[in-house]
């Protein structure tokens, strides 16, 4: 029973932390060493606290559980996930209900809705346990320029892929939150 709620605790605990500071909310901190560390990355300028990486949009305070530089691999996977959100009329992200992401949904739902201004609809690709008022989407669903599907898939490799007008993010928990902070990292570099 303790390593199932810790399963489900952690997971909760670092899409609270991101959600936070997606929407530049800044957490006292306790114990800074004092360290801290600056690169420029395309023109913008991010911060290292010695906890956490940020950078500002603006006077908005973008923070980052990871550098620039470590997430600069993740734009390729992330420019077509927001390209498909701001160009479909609309936009799902459905998962597996016998798969335990769906606090990584909501977090990339919150994340997706936050950076484009358009609704992003919960769903589940089958029926099951939590999926009673959920619209069930699978990329079957996908309509071009009309319906777009995030697909989100446990796996043990992580992949992100785009066919026609769904988005399939293949992986694990962590994938999906370094997918989440690659979103913002986008969001910092489009002026």
């Amino acid at each position: 029973m303790k390593k199932n709620f810790l399963k489900k605790a952690f997971p909760l605990f670092l899409i609270a932390l991101m959600v936070f500071s997606t929407f530049g909310i800044v957490i006292s901190q306790i114990g800074n060493t004092g360290e801290s560390k600056s690169v420029n990355y395309q023109g913008h300028d991010f911060q290292f606290d010695g906890q956490q990486w940020f950078s500002f949009k603006g006077k908005e305070r973008i923070d980052f559980l990871f550098g620039p530089y470590e997430l600069e691999p993740l734009l390729e996977s992330v420019d077509p996930l927001l390209n498909g959100v701001r160009t479909h009329t609309k936009t799902y992200v459905s998962l597996d209900p016998e798969e335990e992401f769906s606090q990584e949904s909501q977090f990339l739902r919150s994340l997706l809705i936050f950076l484009t201004g358009k609704q992003v609809i919960a769903a589940c690709q089958k029926e099951g346990e939590g999926c009673v008022d959920l619209p069930l989407k699978n990329c079957g669903n996908a309509i071009s320029n009309e319906v777009f599907v995030i697909s989100l898939v446990q796996d043990t490799e992580n992949k992100a892929t785009l066919e026609s007008s769904c988005f399939t993010l293949s992986g694990d928990s962590a994938y999906f939150i370094r997918i989440g902070e690659g979103l913002k990292l986008r969001y910092v570099l489009d002026g």
